[in-house]
């Protein structure tokens, strides 16, 4: 996934995890079936949009790829599309 997506925008609809606030932003963890995706939103405004989502909460979240590992896909710089 790495070599093929790394470094381009991917638009990704999935269900919302849980979502962890950090010190420079807010990271929502959507829930896969192979890959869990970490999505980071370092916006101000996109914080304060995806910190009101709920586990269970279906999005369409656009991101950079900046990485996997054996469980996640990376997001970076995302912005959050739509709430289903």
């Amino acid at each position: 996934a790495n070599s093929t997506y790394g470094n381009h925008l991917v638009e990704i609809t999935g269900v919302v995890g849980k979502g962890i606030l950090y010190n420079d932003g807010y990271t929502i963890l959507l829930d896969g079936f192979i890959y869990d995706v970490d999505c980071d939103f370092t916006n101000e405004n996109e914080i304060i949009n995806v910190s009101v989502l709920l586990p269970g909460d279906e999005v369409t979240i656009i991101g950079k790829v900046v990485g996997v590992s054996l469980v996640y896909i990376f997001l970076e710089n995302c912005t959050l599309l739509t709430v289903h």
